[in-house]
């Protein structure tokens, strides 16, 4: 069935000043599904309830940071919301495309030819985190905004791992994995954990990479913004381009002021949140049938329990 031309008049009517000459769909997020229009245009639209229950707070905190990120030259979705009769919340979001390709691993290695740059990419990741998790909470209150990350999570997010990827791993690397969660659950009081802003999905896939100006050019898809410790934010720069990378970016960060040890952040995300994506990613692989994929993450998991 073709759902191209019946979306492009529904979007058409709704954005009638918008005349469509090029059309890209991206299906490949887990939360969205992606149209870019033109080269100029990207309209969103959420895959889930969840994900479009947040759109509005979503674009009232992104209203929120967009100013001070500014000042640091990066950018990120000016959000105009769409709705449609038949609902309450709204259908999708549009806004002007930020130039740029995601920061893929393969592209950081390549493309930035000289540590200089590695580092100034580096420092500005730590000082868009620095930026985000300086907000104050109170200022967040009517922004619907979540604290999902308790100790029953993990202890839940652990069981679904004992039940889902131990199977598949041998004995010796399921007491590694073992040895992970333990760790993090013994030592540290989970549920007292600074709590502040967090982009919540600081992965490869939503940082924008300039290869004509060598920089980070903006920072995408805030659906999973929530209140959390703001070392989570760390595990996909960790897990994406490296130690030496983060610890780049750690310094930098640490050059702003905090009210949370630093200290015990950097030892949080090398000893747990560092390694937290990988599961994720078999998790959700595994969950969409996804053979070639899985194999591909389990290979990942395995090298780096070594």
């Amino acid at each position: 069935m073709d759902v191209v031309a019946p979306l492009q008049n529904w979007i058409m009517q709704k954005i009638p000043d918008l005349k469509i000459r090029e059309w890209k769909m991206v299906e490949s997020g887990w939360d969205n599904l992606i149209i870019v229009i033109n080269h100029e245009w990207i309209v969103r639209f959420p895959r889930t309830k969840r994900i479009q229950k947040n759109l509005l707070s979503e674009k009232q905190l992104l209203d929120q940071i967009k100013k001070p990120l500014q000042k640091r030259s990066i950018e990120v979705p000016s959000y105009q919301l769409i709705y449609d009769a038949s609902d309450h919340f709204p259908t999708c979001c549009y806004y002007p495309l930020i130039q740029g390709s995601p920061l893929h691993p393969d592209l950081y290695k390549n493309i930035l030819t000289t540590s200089s740059n590695r580092k100034q990419i580096a420092r500005t990741l730590g000082d868009f985190l620095a930026v985000i998790h300086s907000f104050n909470n109170q200022n967040l209150q009517g922004f619907s905004l979540e604290k999902p990350h308790t100790k029953a999570y993990w202890q839940a997010h652990w069981r679904e791992i004992q039940t889902k990827i131990y199977p598949l791993l041998p004995y010796g690397e399921q007491q590694k994995v073992t040895h992970l969660f333990k760790n993090f659950l013994v030592n540290w009081d989970i549920d007292a954990l600074p709590a502040v802003l967090i982009h919540g999905d600081l992965s490869y896939h939503h940082i924008l990479f300039s290869k004509e100006k060598q920089k980070i050019t903006g920072i995408i898809d805030f659906g999973d913004s929530q209140i959390g410790d703001p070392a989570y934010d760390f595990s996909g720069i960790y897990w994406d381009y490296g130690e030496a990378f983060f610890n780049d970016a750690f310094q930098r960060y640490c050059q702003h002021s905090f009210s949370y040890s630093t200290n015990d952040l950097y030892h949080r995300v090398v000893s747990f949140y560092g390694k937290r994506p990988i599961f994720h990613e078999i998790l959700y692989a595994l969950e969409n049938q996804s053979t070639n994929k899985w194999k591909q993450k389990l290979h990942e998991l395995r090298k780096s329990l070594l």
